[in-house]
């Protein structure tokens, strides 16, 4: 199943608009465990639309490292939930 979402992910990234792909990124990070496929593929959307050119924030990859921040918090809350529910 998840070899299939990643499939998806990446045709999402190549083809649909971005909002789809950032959408399709958050539920992959909730529902896999250790989803780390988000950040190639942020990663992939940067390098297709952006160039390699600086964004906005100065930096190269600036939704690559969101996506990874977002992926660890959601990693460490995960780790949380689970040593307190036990």
């Amino acid at each position: 199943m998840r070899i299939f979402f990643d499939t998806l992910l990446f045709i999402s990234a190549v083809i649909l608009p971005l909002p789809v792909t950032i959408i399709l990124l958050f539920a992959g990070m909730l529902f896999y465990p250790r989803f780390y496929e988000a950040v190639a593929a942020a990663a992939l959307v940067e390098f297709l639309y952006h160039g390699s050119g600086r964004d906005m924030w100065g930096s190269h990859l600036p939704l690559a490292a969101l996506v990874l921040l977002i992926l660890f918090t959601i990693e460490v809350l995960r780790s949380f939930i689970r040593e307190r529910t036990l």
